[in-house]
Parts: C-alpha cells; sequence; structure tokens
C-alpha cells in the first residue's frame, strides 16, 4: 500500500469520525433544547449557533467522503447511453472539471475567509472568530476537489472495464 492509499484511508477514518460525531452531536443538542424549550419554556443559548457550525461542517467535511465513495448527486442519462468508449473519456472529463470548480470555489472561500478575519467578527454567543467557522467551507472543498483529482487520475490509469465514479469502480 503507497504513501496515498494510507493518507487516503486515515482521512477516510478521520472524516468518518467527525461526520458521525457531528450527526450525533447535532442530534443530541436539538433534542435537548427541543425538550427544554417544550417543558421549560427556556432553550439553550448558543445551540441555534453550535447547531450551525456543526451543520456547516457536516455538509462541506462531508463533500470529501461522498466524492470518495461516488455517492454525490449526478446526472447520468448521457453517460449511461454512451459507448464505454466515451464513457471512459467522460470518466475522466467530468471528476477533472468538477475538481477544477471546487478548487476554484475553495480559493474563492479562502479569500472570503481572509476578509473576514481582517474585519474581525466573531459570533454573537460564543464569541468564536467566524472566521475559523468558515475555514471549514474551505477545508471541505479543497478535500473535495482533491478527490475528484483522485478520480479522475484513477481513471486515467484505470485499465479495466468499469469507470470509477468514486475510488471504487461503479456498480461496487
Amino acid at each position: 500500500m503507497s504513501l496515498f492509499e494510507r493518507l487516503d484511508k486515515l482521512m477516510e477514518k478521520a472524516e468518518e469520525i467527525i461526520l458521525a460525531f457531528g450527526i450525533i452531536a447535532l442530534s443530541i443538542l436539538l433534542l435537548i433544547n427541543v425538550f427544554l424549550r417544550f417543558f421549560f419554556s427556556r432553550s439553550i443559548v448558543m445551540a441555534e449557533e453550535v447547531g450551525q457550525v456543526i451543520l456547516l461542517g457536516i455538509t462541506f467535511l462531508g463533500l470529501s467522503y461522498v466524492a470518495r465513495h461516488g455517492r454525490h448527486i449526478r446526472m447520468s442519462v448521457v453517460y449511461d447511453l454512451l459507448s464505454s468508449r466515451y464513457r471512459k473519456i467522460l470518466a475522466v472529463i467530468i471528476p477533472l472539471v468538477t475538481s477544477m470548480t471546487l478548487y476554484y470555489l475553495s480559493f474563492l472561500a479562502f479569500r472570503y475567509v481572509t476578509v473576514i478575519k481582517l474585519a474581525n467578527r466573531v459570533t454573537s454567543s460564543l464569541q468564536i472568530p467566524v472566521y475559523m467557522v468558515n475555514l471549514l467551507v474551505v477545508i471541505g472543498l479543497f478535500t473535495a476537489a482533491t478527490q475528484f483529482l483522485r478520480i479522475c487520475y484513477l481513471n486515467v490509469t484505470n485499465k479495466g472495464e468499469k469507470d470509477l465514479i468514486g475510488t471504487y469502480p461503479q456498480g461496487e
């Protein structure tokens, strides 16, 4: 197993842990908040803010995970109608264009984060610097872009019959 494959497995495990913890924490937080509001007419002051941060993290850090497993939304009508030769071409072009788009979006998000950092904005109840929260977007877009670039590379080097939509052959 190469260094990159080991690093990818490590990243996959870290993403699984972060996503699982985030979903569980968000569920518990929301349930407790609803319970408190219903029975005591009070809620946790920071619940909405923490929920937004967790949701942002789950959404953008989950991009890489779904790209790796090929579980993202895709429009495959044209792809499915093509012969295997043209499918192979599209299996290289689509993740490459997606990767470049996501790299560009991560660049724009990083520029936005630097503007926020210069403004010294903080969240209202927890006083967390807003740029730190928005770094989740940059990290998520960048890792997803890298994952799509990896899928493109695997499709170029894959001599097998099946094209890759994730890091696994289609249909597995």
